[in-house]
């Protein structure tokens, strides 16, 4: 089904994403 692979794309995603706002609030 396409909601389980675009679940497979979004959380790396938002992995990626949280890392990014890690890095923002450590700056």
């Amino acid at each position: 089904m396409k909601s389980s692979s675009n679940l497979i794309i979004l959380k790396p995603l938002l992995l990626l994403a949280i890392e990014n706002l890690k890095d923002q609030t450590l700056l």
